[in-house]
């Protein structure tokens, strides 16, 4: 106690270095705190279920294919079911839409298609009422949902009355049977899956996805390995859908997390750098601190005090103020935390778990005191070597010790320009790596684009020709509307992640074989859709007014799919088979310019546009290009619909324009994280060589005055004084471009379009730190030549 009271006192005898050592500690704890509370969070935090490592996600895959990680077909699910040894139970699950309608206003909901055995898997209870009954499963029932207790409160004000109650979905009414809260999977209610005799018969379309509770006991790799039985005892039971698929078994947590993983992980690599050139800042001004004691501890170690005194004396003091350190780094993480969050970290997964807790407090108490401790014991340690006789001279100047001192400080300095160095070249090529991805032309143009989505229930609009007259009227009704310059309409718009693949063949063409192109992604569009989106013809036509149900079949495909289906021949004019029920065969009418539909970065698959009067989903996204600022029509879209029909609602209001940067959002999110790193690491650079060049001119003070006296010239002081910073900084310069050579290795899945060893990359950032050390050397420097001699020589 008596130790931690004097390590007080001493902080408090000396406000300016508290100041600087805690705020530089509270900058690295901060970042360190901040980060880890979203790694914590994201990847570390156990799911909110019961025994959740025995919750895993089934997947069906082809690699040949070019689907390595696919959904599942409904009727394979229920193979699987048949068949399976290893689970408690497996689920099925499908996304969906529905108009809720009979209140004050029409609106469309989200919706989770789940089996019975889905709630029971996860072990989750309803908070009111019950959860689904196995019979209610069966086709032929849709008239019981259950709300998620979100949706519950904001919609329905928390009613606990509500249970019981009918709502009316898509026209249809439902008994609200109950409220439940499922944790990681945002949706506004549940209905049962209800899979039809042809869906347990289908076993080509993929449009479920798969889960299970592994039974107690079984390893997730004994899973692996009967689920590939039961995939090859498929492969010969249904030839023509199997051949060539496997299943995928992964456990639960990592499905959700997904590809975040790697960019976290550079993240705790890269916060941890930052640490790392605080300690060697502090360390480095704890060794100036112990240069100023010296006297003082040669005092005490003469009247008695052992070494090992000395130094745990001093280690308190260093532990102290990493203590205040982590007390101000847990605010800056605080607040870096919502400035994280602020910045739209993208398709970052459980955000509602991301938050400061017990676990990320705990972690900022021990990042405090191990960097207390790692800054603390070599200055510790040094301090205490001295020689008793030299240091207790009046005029000594412990010529050894300092000399130890000045080595150790500069090797501290060159090693925060090797980290930031480092830091500094690996945000410079994720900040190219985003100016890439950005300046990829995505196929049209996005400005002035206004889009809202409309589903029509199927119980209402029961085939193509209602649907495509409903479609017809609005984008009628909307052309002439004022402000609106043209109108289209999509089946899933470019980066939206809505996008479906189906079976292709050629007319004329065998069979493919496993390996060769086989499958195509598709949408169906209104005839305008290409001009409103600006997209160019390469070949052939657009669809017109004449290509309705009653014509020939007709399709517009993309280059890619031309010159994959057809790498010989004129695609113009050739007929090919697709299996989504619809009319076949389809003649090729025209091919358009590659799109980025599935987002900027890579290139674009083979597909395929067909005509909503032909082929309709009875959900499509209605874009117009305006003349006018595009989000001031969606009030006059509302009306237009609800003007067709009262009962349909609008939804997913955006423009194309935040559709294109949302869709770089986890790019953007990662260049601004590592590029305030590689800032903050320039900054404690700078300090640190300032400090350490400031330090020597001051105890060269009396040299530069006898050279000045001989006839030394002011650009002779000057080119001492930045040869020895120079030195330095050649040398970190030197090590920091090998770390970063080894480093950016890391970085190669992260990257778009530029190789890890970029060269303008490195040239940029190793000119850049030199500058910096140059620059933070320079005012030490002038100073050490405006020594008056005659002061310098009365030194000390």
């Amino acid at each position: 106690m008596n130790a931690l009271k004097f390590a007080f006192r001493q902080l408090l005898k000396n406000p300016g270095f508290t100041t600087v050592a805690v705020l530089t500690l509270a900058l690295g704890i901060g970042a360190n705190t901040a980060i880890f509370s979203v790694v914590n969070g994201v990847l570390l935090r156990p799911l909110s279920f019961p025994e959740p490592e025995r919750l895993v996600r089934l997947h069906e895959s082809n690699v040949k294919l070019g689907f390595p990680t696919f959904s599942v077909a409904p009727g394979t699910f229920v193979d699987w079911q048949a068949q399976n040894q290893v689970f408690e139970n497996l689920a099925a699950i499908g996304s969906s839409d529905f108009n809720l309608t009979g209140l004050d206003k029409p609106e469309r909901v989200l919706a989770l298609r789940v089996s019975a055995t889905f709630f029971p898997i996860l072990r989750v209870r309803p908070e009111l009422g019950r959860l689904f009954l196995p019979e209610e499963d069966a086709s032929d029932r849709n008239d019981v949902v259950l709300l998620s207790r979100s949706f519950w409160q904001k919609r329905f004000g928390g009613d606990p009355q509500l249970i019981g109650k009918p709502i009316t979905l898509n026209g249809q009414s439902r008994t609200i049977i109950g409220i439940v809260e499922v944790p990681t999977m945002e949706t506004d209610l549940f209905v049962p899956l209800s899979l039809s005799d042809g869906e347990r018969q289908n076993q080509g379309g993929h449009y479920v996805g798969a889960l299970g509770r592994l039974k107690s006991g079984v390893s997730i790799e004994q899973a692996r390995a009967a689920m590939d039985v039961i995939a090859k005892n498929l492969e010969r039971q249904y030839p023509d859908n199997k051949l060539g698929w496997t299943v995928g078994v992964r456990p639960m947590l990592a499905t959700i997390v997904g590809d975040t993983r790697p960019a976290l992980i550079l993240l705790v690599w890269a916060v941890g750098f930052v640490l790392l050139i605080v300690c060697a800042n502090v360390a480095n001004l704890l060794l100036a601190r112990a240069a100023a004691r010296q006297k003082e501890l040669a005092i005490r170690s003469a009247l008695g005090a052992a070494r090992g005194r000395l130094i745990r004396q001093l280690l308190t003091e260093s532990l102290l103020l990493g203590f205040i350190g982590g007390l101000g780094g847990v605010i800056l993480g605080a607040w870096g935390l919502k400035f994280l969050l602020r910045v739209q970290p993208g398709n970052l997964p459980r955000l509602q778990d991301v938050h400061l807790d017990g676990r990320v407090l705990g972690f900022a108490l021990l990042v405090s005191l191990v960097t207390g401790f790692i800054f603390g014991l070599v200055p510790a340690w040094q301090a205490t070597r001295m020689d008793l006789n030299e240091s207790l001279k009046e005029e000594g100047r412990g010529m050894t010790a300092g000399q130890r001192r000045h080595r150790l400080r500069s090797g501290l300095v060159i090693a925060e320009i090797a980290l930031s160095l480092i830091l500094f070249v690996d945000a410079g090529l994720m900040i190219r790596s985003f100016i890439r991805v950005n300046s990829e032309p995505p196929g049209y143009e996005t400005s002035h684009l206004l889009a809202v989505d409309i589903g029509l229930p199927g119980t209402k609009y029961r085939n193509v020709q209602e649907q495509a007259a409903f479609f017809d009227d609005l984008l009628e009704r909307a052309a002439h509307t004022p402000g609106i310059e043209s109108v289209g309409a999509v089946s899933d718009l470019p980066l939206s992640d809505r996008n479906g693949w189906i079976a292709v063949s050629v007319d004329g063409k065998p069979k493919p074989a496993l390996g060769e192109p086989a499958s195509a992604a598709y949408r169906q569009i209104s005839h305008h859709y290409f001009h409103t989106m600006k997209i160019p013809l390469v070949q052939g036509r657009e669809f017109t007014d004449q290509d309705r149900n009653s014509s020939a079949a007709v399709v517009v495909v993309n280059e890619t799919f031309a010159r994959t289906f057809f790498p010989k021949g004129e695609a113009l004019g050739r007929r090919i088979q697709v299996s989504d029920g619809g009319p076949n065969p389809c003649e090729i009418v025209g091919v358009i310019k590659d799109v980025k539909n599935f987002g900027l970065e890579g290139k674009p698959p083979s597909e395929m546009y067909f005509p909503y009067r032909q082929r309709s989903s009875g959900y499509f996204s209605i874009v117009v290009r305006t003349t006018a600022e595009p989000a001031s029509m969606a009030g006059l879209l509302r009306d237009t619909v609800l003007a067709i029909d009262k009962d349909q609602p609008i939804h997913n209001i955006r423009t194309m324009d935040q559709l294109l940067v949302n869709s770089t959002a986890g790019r953007r999110f990662m260049m601004i994280v590592m590029g305030l790193f590689a800032g903050v690491a320039l900054i404690l650079c700078a300090t640190g060589i300032y400090g350490l060049t400031s330090y020597s001119v001051a105890q060269r003070t009396h040299e530069f005055g006898i050279r000045m006296a001989l006839g030394a010239k002011v650009s002779n002081v000057l080119s001492l004084v930045l040869r020895q910073g120079g030195g330095l900084a050649v040398a970190g310069l030197a090590l920091g471009l090998a770390g970063a050579w080894a480093s950016t290795r890391l970085l190669a899945n992260q990257l778009y379009e530029i190789k890890p060893y970029d060269p303008m990359t490195f040239t940029l950032g190793t000119v850049t730190l030199g500058m910096v050390a140059l620059l933070a050397c320079l005012v030490p420097a002038r100073r050490a030549t405006q020594v008056d001699p005659m002061t310098a020589l009365r030194y000390e």
